[in-house]
């Protein structure tokens, strides 16, 4: 399942969010102009919550999102 979200700011506020409650992060993912935050919900199903964003192609969401820690992940 994947969730389109508005823009990187929204995308922020959920990493935030999903810090915050102790969710699971599955990984980063880098898709070209595509990024995308996967976490596993309590039953362990995969979730994407992604944006388009062609300004942010040649940056690792990682590095956008955590700062280049590895804060809150439990994959690559």
């Amino acid at each position: 399942m994947a969730w389109e979200l508005s823009d990187m700011d929204e995308l922020k506020h959920a990493y935030q969010v999903v810090l915050d409650n102790n969710v699971e992060i599955a990984g980063f993912g880098d898709h070209g102009v595509t990024k995308g935050l996967y976490i596993r919900d309590p039953d362990g199903i995969e979730i994407e919550l992604f944006i388009e964003a062609p300004e942010f192609e040649k940056t690792p969401l990682q590095e956008i999102l955590t700062g280049g820690t590895l804060q809150g992940t439990t994959a690559d």
